[in-house]
């Protein structure tokens, strides 16, 4: 018996909605080292161990140096690390490092092996500001213990133009270890786990292994770092020493004297929220009404809720200026609080160019605690 096809009554077409675009993964670090190619793959390759590393490079002892030291941590086990190589035809590092994000831009941290100049690194962390990645050095230049005269030491160097993204660590050692510890700095920061709750990392109590702490007199460790109760400011630099009888990284500085897990947790959150607008604005055509732009202002609430539950954002006090329903010194009890302009606002420019009303969002930093000055009364 033949049948006639239901596409005579009730034609339907499938279409599949476009799928959501992913936020940059936060996770991978790039090392660049002095080799000219990247066996079998160009400019960057993919490594998930210390031993894939030492079977691509065999030669290459510095490199080597670095990613035992990134993957070999007990506390913590980095997923992925890659390398980027400084091509013969490449007339800077920080060309370098521009041509790996043109070949594989998916990569977050950038290091460079420990043998390369101070002034090429400097040049590779004005690159990263620009760009949006984070810088990680180490170094074991004298005058940061003592300086004479100007200070020329990275440290000082990143400070001094307030590097928001950039983080060195100062090590006293000449070993392998020392001259690696920012592998070991850069592995502990991109294994946050941003979806999980209480994640992220301060470097209070951060524990590396195989590294050995830096014989600082409390006056040469202010220096670097300013002192704890940060009524002292110094280079924001960072140092692995040891306090009472505990090793631990301290003070967990960027550049720009700020904390570096804060810096991070707000790239990330920067990240997630433009692709939440990205992918509502993909997924329907948004009409110009104030029902259309509350479309927009909730669009990143998950990720705004999602960075409560890791730490970064908590219910506070607004001490600034107010917008929308929001005003000065109110209670924000979700930790964030987003408002849209109403479209009426909109010039008639604007809505010919299709621009959304001004749209804003208040985010109340959880912060941290990681010094404290306890009071003992002791009664006989």
């Amino acid at each position: 018996m033949s049948t006639l096809s239901l596409n005579n009554i009730a034609p339907i077409t499938l279409v599949l909605t476009p799928m959501p675009q992913a936020a940059p993964n936060f996770s991978v670090g790039l090392v660049l080292t002095h080799a000219t190619s990247v066996p079998g793959a160009g400019r960057v390759q993919d490594f998930t161990s210390a031993a894939d590393v030492l079977a691509a490079f065999a030669s290459d002892t510095v490199l080597n140096a670095f990613a035992a030291m990134y993957f070999g941590q007990a506390d913590f086990t980095p997923v992925s690390l890659k390398v980027g190589v400084k091509a013969n035809a490449d007339a800077s590092y920080a060309a370098a490092i521009a041509a790996c994000v043109d070949a594989d831009p998916a990569f977050y941290g950038v290091a460079c092996v420990s043998d390369v100049s101070a002034a090429d690194q400097q040049s590779i962390n004005g690159w990263c500001q620009a760009n949006g990645r984070r810088f990680f050095f180490a170094t074991q230049e004298a005058d940061c213990l003592t300086p004479a005269g100007t200070p020329t030491n990275m440290l000082y160097a990143a400070s001094i133009i307030s590097y928001a993204r950039s983080f060195g660590v100062y090590s006293d050692s000449a070993s392998d270890s020392g001259k690696n510890i920012h592998a070991a700095a850069m592995g502990f920061y991109l294994t946050t786990q941003y979806d999980q709750p209480n994640s992220l990392k301060t470097a209070l109590m951060a524990n590396f292994t195989g590294i050995g702490s830096a014989a600082l007199t409390q006056s040469q460790f202010d220096r670097i770092a300013g002192k704890t109760d940060g009524s002292s400011p110094g280079w924001n630099g960072n140092a692995y020493t040891t306090f009472g009888a505990t090793k631990m990284l301290q003070r967990g500085l960027a550049g720009d004297g700020r904390f570096e897990d804060e810096g991070l947790a707000l790239d990330w959150l920067v990240a997630n929220m433009q692709i939440d607008y990205l992918n509502v604005l993909r997924s329907q055509r948004i009409p110009a009404t104030d029902k259309g732009s509350q479309l927009l202002v909730n669009a990143p609430k998950n990720t705004l809720n999602k960075a409560v539950r890791n730490g970064l954002l908590a219910p506070g006090y607004w001490g600034f200026p107010g917008f929308g329903t929001l005003k000065q010194d109110d209670w924000v009890d979700k930790g964030w609080y987003s408002y849209a302009q109403p479209v009426s606002s909109l010039s008639v420019s604007d809505r010919a160019a299709r621009k959304a009303p001004a749209i804003t969002t208040a985010i109340v930093g959880a912060g941290a605690l990681q010094y404290l000055a306890p009071t003992i009364i002791f009664q006989r």
